[in-house]
């Protein structure tokens, strides 16, 4: 973690600005889109009653849902600014380095592999901030408070079951990682092995082609690429099983258990605002996976940029 900090670091000062912004108005639509859930409780209450407050009611969540989209659209509009600033600091950062790098260090890798960690490499660093569905840095856990704290407000055994459910689904994240992580630092050094097969075979196809040892690269090709595709499938599998089956199955059951709460209290309005902020919380730690899986990547990457680049 030290070393992606240390990457992330490495961008213009004035990104820091982007990520203050996109988080402001991420918390302000976090905010509102809650809000909105809870007051949708009223809303259906005051029709089915046939209380004049429903039109009152309406045109606040009607406002308050126009707000969460704006300032949820100006978040994911400096996201895009803040990886395409990034990629260009921390890229101009490693080219210069490497060129700069003496003949004995250079030499260690080819040229192909310099080039995936100036362009790719460095944006696995950049979507660790960047991927606005999984993070938004402070935003990802303002919202997980907030709609917490609003599920307890109206019901507290829902709100009970709901934190037990994130830390089942916290403990599944951690399982996952434990097996991925060390894993998938391998497959990545072993893909930058076959892109340097790779680009010599393209850089050989003149004599590939005059010796008519064309089926032999293939042959030797695909021998040398199996132990990657059977070790990365594997990876993938595994970590489905982890990270996707098993929560979907578990948020399942709690999903079963709000809708009970719901119909316990006899409340329609309740239940329609319980299952609506509970779907919130439930994606919120959906993305977690994908905020720690974007996290592990960036970390790795960083590990490379640090090994190759200084």
């Amino acid at each position: 973690m030290k070393t992606l900090i240390k990457w992330i670091m490495k961008s213009n000062k004035k990104r820091y600005v982007e990520i203050t912004i996109l988080n402001i108005c991420g918390i302000l639509s976090s905010i509102a889109i809650s809000y909105s859930a809870v007051i949708s409780k009223d809303i259906i209450n005051f029709a089915i009653e046939k209380n004049d407050k429903f039109y009152f009611y309406s045109i606040i969540f009607f406002f308050l849902v126009i707000i969460g989209h704006i300032t949820f659209g100006i978040s994911k509009a400096y996201v895009s600014y803040f990886k395409g600033g990034y990629m260009h600091d921390a890229g101009i950062y490693t080219y210069k380095t490497i060129i700069n790098k003496n003949f004995q260090d250079f030499i260690k890798k080819t040229p192909a592999q310099y080039a995936e960690l100036s362009l790719r490499t460095v944006e696995k660093v950049a979507n660790t901030l960047s991927n606005y569905a999984t993070m938004g840095g402070l935003v990802y856990f303002f919202k997980l408070f907030i709609y917490m704290s609003t599920i307890f407000v109206l019901d507290y055994y829902s709100g009970l079951a709901s934190i037990l459910f994130s830390i089942i689904l916290i403990l599944l994240l951690l399982g996952s990682n434990a097996y991925y992580y060390p894993r998938s630092k391998k497959l990545n050094d072993l893909e930058l092995e076959v892109k340097e097969y790779v680009s010599d075979m393209f850089a050989g196809k003149f004599e590939s082609a005059l010796f008519n040892a064309i089926d032999h690269e293939m042959v030797s090709y695909n021998n040398y690429v199996k132990d990657y595709w059977k070790r990365l499938r594997k990876l993938y599998i595994i970590d489905l099983l982890y990270s996707n089956t098993s929560r979907r199955f578990i948020s399942t059951l709690f999903y079963f258990y709000i809708v009970y709460r719901g119909i316990k209290l006899n409340d329609v309005g309740k239940l329609y605002s319980m299952t609506t902020i509970f779907i919130m919380i439930r994606m919120q730690l959906y993305n977690a996976m994908g905020a720690w899986h974007a996290i592990r990547e960036g970390m790795i990457a960083a590990k490379q940029l640090e090994e190759f680049v200084g």
